[in-house]
């Protein structure tokens, strides 16, 4: 076990036929009642529609396997963890950090988007990183019914759990769609520049209530972040979905424009100098 997550143990796995280790979920299926079992027989049939997304923004995944005791779900390793707990362990993220993750974020839900796929759980807890600094989609439409397995008897746990994220339409229990992953990655824009979604003071009862009633959430960003960042974020946060822009919108926004250019790679470069020359004044 190298992670145990709030619905079930993570493990690590080696394919022997491949050379490739894959985290594997292990949740407990053993006397569930007939409504719950229903959901572990859905939730494998998605694991198994999932295995044909390819992209590189996305975690793979490579099937799910039932057993009497549980459900396995066999899924590509990320050595990086998530980016909700780099921020954590190292605190709110630079904007160009942010940057660069919310244009990654967007070319998988781009690509969802058009095989018409809705990832209904973005955030920070959600995406992964890999060895290289680069992150990657992971628990698109899962989580929420993997929380429903295994908390039968907390039929609520499914929304509460992630409630801060979701989309004023969810709530009010209109048709949604994939404007409300772009509600998600404003929240999700939020959380990385100050380590939390907007309300995050408020229990997710009382964040309900207000992301459904309250025409502009409520967040307080860094003075030093840029107005363009602000746009996006506000933009991202559009009440009214019909004027919510799309993810193909998004990724040419002027938030995004120097995200992949050769002024970050150098900015890339001074830092790694900058490191290296604080490295030759450490004594050990």
């Amino acid at each position: 076990v190298f992670r145990l997550v709030a619905c079930c143990k993570v493990l690590l796995c080696y394919d022997v036929d491949t050379g490739s280790e894959l985290a594997i979920k292990q949740i407990p299926i053993r006397g569930l009642s007939s409504e719950t079992s229903r959901e572990v027989k859905i939730l494998e049939c998605e694991i198994n529609i999932y295995k044909q997304l390819n992209h590189e923004r996305i975690v793979r995944y490579h099937g799910a396997v039932r057993t009497e005791d549980y459900l396995q779900i066999f899924m590509e390793y990320m050595t990086g963890g998530s980016v909700r707990e780099q921020i954590l362990n190292y605190g709110a993220l630079t904007e160009q950090l942010t940057k660069k993750y919310t244009k990654q974020i967007l070319e998988g839900l781009i690509y969802l988007h058009k095989n018409r796929f809705i990832h209904r759980d973005i955030k920070c807890a959600n995406i992964l990183r890999d060895i290289s600094g680069n992150i990657k989609l992971a628990d698109f439409g899962t989580s929420r019914r993997l929380i429903a397995i295994t908390n039968q008897n907390q039929p609520d746990s499914g929304t509460i759990g992630t409630a801060h994220w979701t989309a004023p339409e969810i709530i009010q229990g209109s048709i949604f769609g994939r404007k409300a992953d772009i509600w998600s990655l404003g929240c999700t824009v939020v959380e990385m520049l100050t380590t939390g979604p907007p309300w995050q003071n408020l229990q997710p009862i009382a964040a309900i209530f207000h992301i459904a009633t309250c025409d502009k959430p409520q967040y307080q960003l860094p003075d030093n972040v840029s107005s363009s960042a602000r746009e996006f974020i506000d933009t991202c946060l559009t009440k009214d979905y019909h004027q919510r822009p799309t993810a193909e919108d998004l990724i040419n926004h002027a938030f995004l424009s120097d995200v992949y250019n050769h002024n970050h790679h150098h900015h890339h470069e001074q830092n790694c100098n900058q490191t290296s020359t604080n490295l030759t004044q450490i004594s050990f």
